[in-house]
């Protein structure tokens, strides 16, 4: 079977060649239209059969994965799209595995969204192989930071390679990963934006907090000058006229004090505050002390001494090796950053899992004192303290 674009007057079309007999289905497909397929012609060329679709106002799946970034809700989309076509099929007696899944055959609407395919009766290209191949289009064309997308086309693909996957097993793991990115889209939603006018509030007191103490000085110094002048300091002795010349020196000379005094002052202060900080950052660093202790007793304790701290079956690449059979050579990570303990998977094979919900490989995750850390078939509770004493 061959497919290939041509353009008649004003319309665009799909040319497919060497599909074979004429059959029942190119009846029905003729004379009638389905919903989810492109309308169809047949032709006899020297005795070889031409199947035409009109696909004005569409563009196929490879053209729109190339062209379009993609999220891993539009991806759900348009699969659900493709097995509610195969379902549509067994509807009028054909076999859903007829439905031809191929970048190039799938067709997707502009404005809608929605998906068209064709039919071929005679190759068996809408079965569970075909979304495999799919998947690793897909995977050529995916934004690969896309964390959420990644994990959905890798677990997919897994799937597809499993013996007993079908259709209905696709969908459901489709349908339930769809409402969660609905709720985590709504939670998103739901967040409030920064209160900017209290920031710029804050930020504008301690601007003006930051000018009191040069403040201060500034009118000692002044004030000193001023009484000195009062009680007649600067006046000349036999006319009783102000010397100016020595008001003037006096009152650099106040100023000058009053303009280092005001210097150390803020020195002082600011060398406290970053002090404070870094002594803040030093206990909420250096303070912190993570373990995983075995929920059922059995394992032993693993305490994590250093980071990143890796932990898997290889001794050669972690710091604790785990003995599982499930467990991959390098497993999954424990991070630190900031004031933050995360935990990272290198995309195993049997997954990590914290509190019951798997991670996305490579997305990193905080880690709470008292999580439940799952790493292949052993689960382990998080315990996150303070240490006693900082040095």
């Amino acid at each position: 079977m061959k497919w290939e674009l041509i353009q008649e007057g004003m319309g665009n079309y799909l040319k497919v060649t060497g599909a074979g007999e004429e059959t029942f289905s190119d009846k029905i497909f003729s004379f009638q239209e389905i919903p989810g397929f492109l309308p169809l012609e047949v032709r006899w060329i020297n005795g070889e059969k031409e199947c035409i679709y009109d696909i004005a106002g569409r563009i196929s799946l490879a053209a729109y994965l190339s062209e379009t970034i993609f999220t891993e809700r539009d991806i759900r989309h348009i699969l659900l799209q493709i097995i509610s076509m195969g379902a549509r099929l067994e509807e009028y007696l054909l076999d859903s595995n007829g439905l031809v899944i191929h970048e190039d055959t799938l067709y997707i609407e502009k404005e809608s969204g929605q998906i068209a395919g064709i039919y071929n009766a005679g190759q068996q290209s809408g079965d569970i192989r075909s979304f495999g191949r799919l998947m690793e289009y897909i995977m050529e064309k995916m934004n690969q930071e896309d964390k959420g997308l990644v994990f959905f086309i890798y677990e997919i693909h897994k799937m597809t390679k499993g013996a007993g996957c079908t259709k209905a097993l696709l969908r459901d793991f489709i349908k339930e990963g769809e409402q969660r990115v609905e709720r985590q889209e709504k939670t998103i939603s739901d967040v409030k934006p920064l209160a900017i006018p209290e920031i710029l509030k804050e930020k504008k007191e301690a601007h003006f907090s930051s000018w009191i103490i040069p403040g201060i000085f500034l009118a000692a110094g002044i004030f000193m000058t001023v009484l000195f002048w009062w009680l007649g300091f600067f006046k000349k002795p036999l006319s009783g006229q102000t010397d100016w010349a020595k008001l003037s020196g006096a009152a650099l000379f106040f100023m000058g004090v009053c303009g280092y005094g005001a210097w150390r002052a803020m020195w002082i202060a600011d060398s406290g505050k970053k002090r404070e900080k870094i002594t803040k950052y030093e206990q909420e660093e250096g303070g912190k002390k993570v373990c995983l202790i075995s929920k059922t007793g059995k394992e032993e304790m693993i305490e994590i001494s250093t980071f990143p701290f890796r932990i898997g079956g290889d001794e050669r690449r972690v710091n604790k090796v785990l003995h599982d059979k499930e467990i991959s050579p390098v497993h999954t990570q424990i991070l630190r950053e900031g004031n933050n303990i995360l935990a990272a998977d290198e995309e195993s094979e049997a997954g990590t899992y914290r509190n019951n919900e798997r991670l996305v490989p490579w997305q990193k995750t905080v880690l709470h004192d008292g999580d439940f850390l799952r790493l292949a078939g052993t689960e382990y509770v998080v315990e996150i303290t303070q240490s006693e004493y900082v040095i």
